[in-house]
């Protein structure tokens, strides 16, 4: 049996809170990646369950955690503005927002704690020390809105890449006398291996038509959820062609065409812009040490004639 006087050392050693912390902390972090190796096979389940949901609750898009947001305008602002990085980070969860705020609060925490502990066992917690404590509690807490901001880049990316050769293999569905959703379904199936981002946005919209036929609905929420000038594009290619009558297989071909020729002027700017980056590296390390070569004996001359001469 544990006396008392060992359980009240126990419970004031730092360590075991340090312990107990790092405990905590791997067994979230077993729990998160065991989770995640079950993500691609319940990926189809829970976009199905995104586009229902979105359609059942048009006028309350951030569920439970934001029921009371609408009565405050800033507060639904700003939910509405997460949700939609959220979604162009491809994170389409139903509850995307309760996770990713819940993380951010559980690793502050962590950080707090641990950095607490690790100053209370070198007696060294004072004002300063519980500053640094909700310093590195912050960094930890901003690591998330950086790394959403680099899955949003990577997901542009990586759409963009993949659009031009997707809109081709639409174009031949389409010629080949295949309907809109049909050649959809067909490119998200053969292209979801090389394009796995773009091929879930096509699995989505097709997801959002099921449940509501308007194409409209599904065409916008596809432009909304991505916040890409290609993708809006295309949806106002597609949105004019259902509204007017216009060949939609042309229009496409075009579009296509227009956009490897856009990404064709992209690489051009990108070289046209390596001579003046590379002006200042050049004067560093070619320049510089071309003129010490150049001076130094001539200095070191100088010198030994200025000794004589003394």
């Amino acid at each position: 049996m544990i006396s008392n006087n060992e359980l009240s050392i126990l419970w004031s050693d730092p360590l075991w809170w340090l312990n107990l912390t790092l405990l905590i902390g791997g067994s979230v972090c077993a729990l998160l990646l065991s989770r995640k190796g079950e993500e691609h096979q319940t990926q189809q389940r829970r976009l199905s369950q995104y586009t229902k949901n979105n359609l059942i609750k048009e006028n309350d898009q951030h569920h439970v955690l934001f029921e009371k947001a609408h009565k405050n305008n800033w507060l639904s602002k700003e939910a509405s503005k997460l949700n939609n990085a959220l979604q162009a980070a491809g994170f389409y969860h139903i509850h995307a927002i309760r996770y990713f705020l819940m993380s951010k609060l559980i690793v502050a925490i962590c950080v707090f704690i641990t950095t607490y502990s690790l100053f209370l066992y070198h007696d060294k917690l004072d004002t300063k020390a519980m500053w640094l404590c909700g310093i590195f509690a912050f960094l930890a807490n901003i690591i998330f809105e950086y790394y959403l901001v680099y899955r949003r880049k990577k997901q542009k990316i990586a759409i963009i890449k993949a659009l031009p050769d997707s809109l081709e293999l639409l174009v031949i569905c389409l010629e080949s006398g295949a309907t809109l959703e049909r050649g959809l379904t067909m490119v998200s199936e053969q292209l979801i291996d090389v394009y796995p981002e773009l091929s879930l946005q096509w699995k989505i919209t097709l997801d959002t038509i099921k449940v509501n036929p308007d194409r409209q609905v599904a065409l916008n929420d596809l432009a909304q959820r991505n916040q890409i000038s290609e993708i809006t594009a295309l949806v106002t290619v597609l949105q004019q062609a259902e509204k007017f009558g216009s060949p939609l297989a042309k229009n496409l071909r075009n579009l296509s065409s227009e956009m490897r020729e856009l990404k064709k002027l992209t690489v051009e700017e990108h070289i046209g812009k390596l001579s003046s980056r590379i002006t200042l590296p050049m004067l560093i390390l070619v320049f510089m040490p071309l003129l010490v070569i150049i001076l130094a004996p001539q200095i070191s001359m100088l010198v030994d004639a200025l000794k004589g001469i003394q």
